[in-house]
C-alpha cells in the first residue's frame, strides 16, 4: 500500500541489470505479477468494482498472455476476488465515491456538471449508474459547466488546472475531488497540491522579476 510507483519502476530497472538469466527470469516473472496486482488493488480501492472486474476481463481476453498473467488469472484468491466483484456489481454495489457523487449532484439539480475519471471502464460505469438513478449522463468532449467533480485526484498539476478550468469561465462554479481514505488518492491529492503551490511560487517570482525589470526601464527613460 505504501510503495511509491517510482520505487516500483526502480525495482524493474534493477531486475533488468541482473546477469544470471535464471534468476533474472524468476525476478521478472514476480515483478510483472506485482505490477498487475498493484494496479488491480489500486482500481478496487480508488475506482470501484466495475473497473477492477473490467481490468481482469481485459487480461483474460488477451490473445497472447505471458506466464505471469496466466499465473495471476489462475490464482485462487484472484478467482474469488473476481467472483465477489461480479456478485457485488449484480447487487448494485459500488465504490462509496459513486454514492457520494450522487449526493453532490442532487444538490445541483438543473445545472450542468463534468465528472472527470481516468479510466474508460469507470466512465462507462458512471454513465450507466447515473442514468439508472435518473441523471442525464453521457460521455462528452469540450463543454463549459457549473460543476466539476474529480472522481479521483490527479497528481499532475497541469491536468488539475486544465480540468478545473472547465468551470467558472462565465460564472461562479464549484469543484469537488473524491478521495478514498487510506488509499493512494490521499497521496496524489497531497502531491498535486504541493506541485500547484510550487508552480504558483515560481509564477509569482517571475512576475516580481518582470515588474522590477519594467520599473527599472521606466526609471531609465
Amino acid at each position: 500500500e505504501n510503495l511509491p510507483k517510482g520505487r516500483l519502476i526502480e525495482i524493474g530497472s534493477e531486475i533488468s541489470k541482473i546477469e544470471a538469466r535464471n534468476y533474472k527470469f524468476g525476478a521478472m516473472f514476480s515483478y510483472i505479477k506485482l505490477l498487475n496486482l498493484v494496479h488491480a488493488y489500486d482500481l478496487v480501492v480508488t475506482e470501484g468494482l466495475y473497473a477492477f472486474n473490467s481490468y481482469f476481463v481485459g487480461l483474460a481476453n488477451r490473445e497472447k498472455k505471458s506466464r505471469a498473467i496466466e499465473n495471476i488469472l489462475n490464482n485462487g484468491n484472484v478467482i474469488i476476488a473476481r467472483r465477489l466483484s461480479e456478485e457485488g456489481i449484480k447487487l448494485g454495489e459500488e465504490h462509496p465515491k459513486v454514492f457520494a457523487l450522487f449526493e453532490i449532484l442532487k444538490g445541483y439539480s438543473g445545472k450542468s456538471a463534468i465528472v472527470f475519471a481516468q479510466y474508460r471502464s469507470t466512465i462507462k460505469m458512471l454513465v450507466e449508474m447515473l442514468t439508472k438513478h435518473g441523471f442525464n449522463a453521457m460521455p462528452f468532449v469540450g463543454k463549459k459547466v457549473d460543476l466539476v467533480i474529480f472522481y479521483e485526484p490527479v497528481p499532475n498539476e497541469i491536468r488539475n488546472i486544465q480540468r478545473r478550468g472547465r468551470t467558472g469561465r462565465f460564472r461562479a462554479g464549484d469543484i469537488f475531488i473524491l478521495v478514498a481514505n487510506g488509499t493512494k488518492d490521499e497521496v496524489y491529492l497531497m502531491i498535486s497540491r504541493q506541485r500547484e503551490k510550487k508552480m504558483l511560487e515560481i509564477i509569482n517570482s517571475i512576475k516580481l522579476r518582470l515588474s522590477s525589470i519594467r520599473n527599472g526601464q521606466k526609471r531609465l527613460r
